[in-house]
Parts: C-alpha cells; structure tokens; sequence
C-alpha cells in the first residue's frame, strides 16, 4: 500500500514528525526527524523492524 501526498495530509504526517523533533536533544536528529517518509510498502517496514529487533538486541546483550 503507498501513501500519497493526501494520505500525507489527511494523517498530519507533518504535524507527526515536528511533534518527534521536539524530543530531538540535537540539531541533526532533529533535522532527521522532519526528513522522514512513509515507507514504500510493507516489504520496506518489515526490514525496518527486523534491523530495529537486532539493533535492540545488541544493546540489551551490552548490559
């Protein structure tokens, strides 16, 4: 499924991502968070999560 630039509005995606910045502690991560874009279609998320899933992995094996 691919968003469009309505869905893009009708979700507030822009609202999203400045509402995310505003957590952000530095001028790149905040940069970062208003780059950000809907994934292309579900194959792409499910990558996303995957590499999420090792990365919290690693981190929990350093403790």
């Amino acid at each position: 499924m691919n968003f469009d630039q309505q869905s893009n509005k009708d979700l507030e995606f822009d609202v999203v991502c400045e509402l995310l910045s505003t957590f952000c502690k530095s001028q790149k991560a905040k940069a970062n968070a208003m780059r950000l874009s809907f994934f292309d279609g579900p194959d792409q998320l499910e990558k996303e999560f995957e590499l999420l899933t090792e990365i919290q992995t690693i981190h929990n094996d350093d403790r």
